[in-house]
């Protein structure tokens, strides 16, 4: 039910339980019953009072940081509006004196990378700024160390509110309505899983995709739907690397160069775009054709709007800025608590350079590199033509030597 809390200073946009029910079961995500984006819980009240709450986020190579309080403790989240659930990690479970043991149900979440044990508990509370979620549920499991956050708020919490995010501000705001303007772009909600998904055209080719705040990327392409439309055979010229980490492992993708997107009235040209090569995972579920993620959502301010089963875009101005992609070559991935290179692109950057697989990454421009240095790496990596990445590298019988990479375009 709404109500105010008492002891602050300003009113709460609070909510009880969800908008439906998250059941994961057998590696299967999936939400029962599906009510729509219009139509959340009876069990869920707001507060129609006009209020709007705006609080600051940090960004990480396109990942949006934001400071909540679960049960009343401060913690750091990942907005992630693909995300069906929202999550706690276990060592932030832990730290807020949550027994995970005792009064969680053990089930199984699928991520990106693929399935992982998770526990379902409890939570009297989830609250960022003026916007609160109450007597709830939330996931327990485990996240890529590089992400470094506590958890995600996810559909369970966004699916309450109306959420604009100004990418350019760096500003996060929680309303109870939307109001489109002239020359905003309305792209239709499509009420698949509790995650917010979209239509979209690809050089012609039109498909259901994922609005993911959650995703570093510009847009991933899922293999069953690049397969269908014989995608590989229009983009002949790719470089084959993994291009994430997400639940469940890491993320291999086919990056080339796509010509033309559109997104209702607003048109892309010239886009870095990856076709998936996951075979295991929520990639290959069948549920969606893609993910739009940060190289794209970056260049509007998006609102999220569930009841109205509406996206809105408004254009921040750098909409023609290129987009940037891997120029290095060279591929890697996390192995135990290192950074290993884990493919090589013929004639790139990295192999001119000397670059092996195989070899650990010790130091990238002078600074020690580690498990949760993923980002920063891929940063580097993501540099404008003629950039340098100075690496320390580390082979199989533990000799150390330095390279510099040169990187260019590569699609």
């Amino acid at each position: 039910m709404g109500l105010f809390q008492k002891g602050s200073a300003m009113a709460l946009m609070t909510h009880s339980v969800r908008c439906f029910s998250l059941t994961v079961l057998a590696g299967l995500a999936t939400l029962s019953p599906i009510r729509g984006y219009g139509k959340p819980s009876d069990e869920v009240s707001a507060l129609r009072d006009g209020k709007t709450f705006t609080v600051p986020f940090t960004l990480s190579r396109g990942h949006i940081y934001v400071s909540v309080q679960v049960n009343g403790k401060p913690a750091t989240f990942g907005l992630d509006s693909d995300a069906y659930t929202d999550v706690l990690t276990p060592e932030a479970a832990k730290r807020l004196g949550l027994d995970v043991a005792k009064s969680g149900k053990s089930t199984t979440a699928v991520g990106v990378g693929g399935a992982q044990k998770s526990w379902m508990i409890p939570i009297s509370s989830l609250t960022i700024g003026g916007a609160s979620l109450t007597n709830s549920q939330i996931f327990v499991l485990g996240l890529p160390k590089s992400a470094k956050l506590d958890g995600l708020l996810g559909y369970q919490f966004l699916c309450n509110f109306v959420t604009s995010i100004d990418y350019q501000a760096k500003t996060v705001t929680f309303s109870d309505k939307s109001t489109p303007k002239p020359g905003d772009v309305v792209l239709e909600l499509k009420p698949t899983r509790g995650v917010p998904v979209v239509d979209m055209d690809i050089d012609g080719v039109r498909g259901h995709f994922q609005v993911d705040t959650g995703d570093g990327g510009s847009i991933e392409i899922v293999a069953r739907f690049a397969e269908r439309n014989h995608l590989a055979d229009k983009y002949p010229h790719h470089i084959d690397l993994v291009t994430g980490l997400g639940v469940g492992g890491s993320v291999r993708s086919s990056i080339v160069r796509l010509k033309t997107l559109k997104l209702g009235t607003a048109v892309l040209n010239n886009v870095a775009g990856n076709l998936s090569l996951q075979k295991t995972g929520v990639f290959a579920a069948g549920y969606f054709d893609g993910v739009i993620g940060y190289g794209i959502l970056s260049r509007f301010k998006m609102t999220l709007d569930y009841q109205a089963a509406r996206v809105i875009l408004t254009d921040a101005g750098i909409k023609n800025k290129p987009f940037d992609y891997n120029r290095s070559g060279v591929g890697f991935d996390v192995a135990g608590d290192r950074l290993h290179v884990t493919e090589i692109i013929p004639g790139g950057p990295g192999e001119q350079a000397g670059v092996i697989v195989g070899d650990e990454i010790v130091e990238l421009n002078g600074s020690p590199v580690g498990e949760t240095e993923f980002d920063r790496v891929t940063a580097a990596a993501q540099g404008a033509p003629g950039d340098k990445m100075r690496l320390k590298l580390r082979a199989a019988d533990k000799a150390e030597r330095d390279v510099t990479l040169t990187l260019r375009e590569l699609i």
